[in-house]
């Protein structure tokens, strides 16, 4: 995290507004406020006037937020940092800066009120549009400008990811990307000062790069004959997912002959982010990609990885079943709660026909078991399907308030999720059967009476409340249902 504190400050500064942050902070004594803080903002709300600010867009149009605002403690000093807000945002007109922000910081010293306005504007390759704060700029670049309490403009500062490139009392410093390397290659990312004294300072800098691979989703459009059409191909703004690919570290020595007292051995440590782009190029009729890299149907975005008798039941059910098929678009857009998606796996165990893996952190998969697929009728290889994407569902709805549910957005559910260990065959088993059986049977095209449907719907919900309420004959015409229909219902899909 970069931080602009005056004892690194001061290796460099020359006068009072040379560099950012030794306009604020000065050699002072340790001061306490001796009036409260709402006495203290009161006293300052009589002091601002932001239209005396030097500037054709602030004048009746930047207004404080007094709420809002952070204390920082450095060297002794409390700076009050103020938010503020335009009233009618101004609309960006260079290519190289983002639009403005501004920040009053008050600040007590020698018992008299300090206060300045300082202009940020990120430029337009920052990686964060806003500095954490005036001190800690992280990896912000952009401009700062000083001004004071009589909107006279006193200094502006260039700094690239947190760099001090440049400081004088020019207007604007755009300063392009590659200054920084440059800067570092001859040792001149400091602000040059003209020599006063033959004792070097020396500065330690360790910066750490950090790598990560930003994937980006490409699509295009094609011809007749499949070819890209020349200049079609668009890029995603925002990356889909961003893969942590760990850190290096080098260490520059700087010196500079500075007016001050000369400092030996001080260091600095500072972080660059170095980020590769990794564009997913889906083809025609791929129009998504998801964070973890698979490319998603235009229609559905829905990941299938099904193949053979497994796809043909599932995509026969989408196309038969509507409740079916609005349970899946609960996971479509391009920035949905979670991903679904459906695989099969063959290290399942024989006594299980699938699961639903909720440890994605993007994707929630159901898993058929590849090893009896062949033996699985296709009305019950539906009815796993369908299951198993109602357990999707409420995951996707636990995900969807950070797990956090409540009576308030999801009673059902809170209701289930308090009471029951098992809570989801619970809830399926006593609000979902004639749900289940109503998609088999739009599945099946009626062709089978409704009993049949209802018993296949409560495979899997056994040994749960509802289960056991029912009576032991209801139990056991269901449990010969299912074991008969294993035998003798049809096992192709067409």
């Amino acid at each position: 995290m970069k931080n602009r504190k005056n004892k690194i400050s001061n290796l460099f500064k020359v006068g009072i507004f040379l560099f950012g942050i030794s306009l604020f902070l000065w050699n002072c004594e340790n001061e306490s406020l001796l009036e409260t803080q709402s006495n203290f903002i009161s006293k300052v709300k009589n002091r601002i006037n932001t239209d005396l600010i030097d500037l054709p867009y602030t004048k009746n149009n930047l207004t404080v937020d007094w709420n809002n605002y952070n204390i920082i403690t450095s060297d002794g000093l409390e700076f009050y940092e103020f938010k503020t807000e335009l009233i009618a945002p101004l609309k960006n007109s260079s290519e190289s800066f983002n639009s403005p922000s501004f920040y009053v910081i008050v600040y007590k010293e020698n018992n008299a009120i300090i206060i300045k306005y300082i202009e940020v504007r990120a430029y337009d390759y920052s990686l964060e549009n806003l500095p954490i704060d005036f001190i800690n700029l992280g990896a912000f670049s952009g401009s700062f400008r000083y001004f004071n309490d009589k909107g006279e403009l006193e200094n502006s500062e260039a700094y690239i990811e947190g760099y001090l490139i440049k400081s004088n009392k020019d207007n604007y410093l755009p300063i392009e990307r590659n200054t920084l390397n440059r800067a570092k290659e001859d040792g001149t990312f400091q602000a040059k000062v003209q020599p006063c004294t033959e004792v070097p300072s020396i500065l330690y800098v360790h910066e750490t790069t950090h790598h990560y691979q930003d994937y980006y989703k490409a699509s295009y459009r094609v011809d007749s004959n499949g070819n890209m059409v020349e200049g079609s191909m668009t890029v995603a703004d925002v990356p889909y997912k961003s893969v942590y690919l760990g850190s290096t570290t080098q260490t520059y020595t700087y010196t500079s002959y500075s007016c001050d007292t000369p400092h030996t051995g001080d260091e600095v440590y500072k972080s660059e982010y170095m980020r590769e782009q990794i564009l997913m190029d889906c083809g025609p009729g791929y129009d998504n990609v998801t964070y973890d890299g698979y490319c998603i149907d235009t229609e559905e975005q829905i990941i299938n990885k099904l193949e053979g008798k497994a796809e043909c039941v599932y995509n026969k059910l989408k196309n038969s079943s509507t409740g079916f098929k609005n349970m899946m678009q609960k996971f479509d857009g391009d920035f949905p709660v979670s991903h679904l998606k459906y695989s099969v796996d063959d290290s399942l165990p024989d006594s299980v026909n699938a699961i639903t893996d909720n440890g994605g952190e993007y994707i929630i998969e159901i898993k058929l078991n590849g090893n009896n697929l062949s033996q699985r009728t296709a009305l019950g290889l539906a009815r796993t399907l369908i299951h198993e994407t109602i357990h999707a569902e409420m995951y996707r709805k636990l995900r969807s308030v950070n797990y956090k549910v409540s009576i308030n957005d999801f009673p059902g559910i809170y209701d289930y999720y308090r009471r029951h260990k098992n809570w989801q065959h619970e809830q399926m088993a006593a609000h979902y059967v004639e749900t289940i059986a109503d998609m088999l049977k739009e599945f099946d095209n009626s062709q089978n009476t409704n009993s049949l449907y209802t018993d296949l719907a409560w495979e899997g919900l056994q040994n749960t409340v509802t289960w056991n309420n029912l009576s032991s004959s209801e139990k056991d015409r269901i449990i010969n249902t299912v074991k008969n229909y294993k035998s003798t219902g049809t096992k192709t899909c067409n």
